[in-house]
């Protein structure tokens, strides 16, 4: 009889391959048919309402695990993480507790997204031509830093980055 260990100590794998079988599942139904499209897209529909509840397992889960490991080293990412795509897609409780939201440029900062398009316009009012690649490329550059940091790569290459 097979051991059921619970979804904290399976492998990433694993729990990586049912968020990609979910997301071919909306992909597949949303392409496939057209008049599901738009229960599928709809404000506070399934699908961010879904993304929400998988962000606030994520926090759960990731929060559960690093608690009882105990080497918790950047495992406190997950339950960060987790907790700010759920409040990010609850636009931060707005809604739910009437408050109103800042706005900048125009723009009602609801969103991690609003302030992607707050620097987009800003970014395109300095003349740039491809302001979202230079958000993106600024963005992955921090990922790629963070990381160098955290294996101590950059550490022994720039070490007045890390003092």
């Amino acid at each position: 009889m097979a051991v059921r260990r619970p979804i904290v100590n399976r492998p990433p794998g694993a729990v990586a391959v049912g968020v990609a079988v979910a997301v071919a599942a909306y992909a597949l139904s949303f392409w496939s048919a057209p008049s599901v499209r738009g229960r599928l897209a709809v404000e506070d529909g399934i699908i961010e309402t879904t993304t929400a509840l998988v962000f606030l397992g994520a926090a759960i889960v990731g929060t559960l695990g690093m608690l009882r490991s105990p080497h918790r080293g950047i495992h406190w990412l997950v339950p960060v993480v987790g907790l700010l795509g759920f409040v990010d897609e609850i636009r931060f409780g707005a809604r739910i507790w009437g408050v109103t939201l800042p706005t900048v440029s125009g723009v009602e900062i609801d969103n991690f997204h609003a302030v992607l398009l707050v620097a987009d316009r800003r970014m395109g009012s300095l003349g740039l031509t491809h302001p979202r690649m230079a958000v993106a490329a600024g963005i992955a550059a921090l990922g790629v830093i963070a990381v160098l940091i955290r294996t101590k790569r950059l550490r022994r290459i720039r070490p007045w980055l890390t003092a």
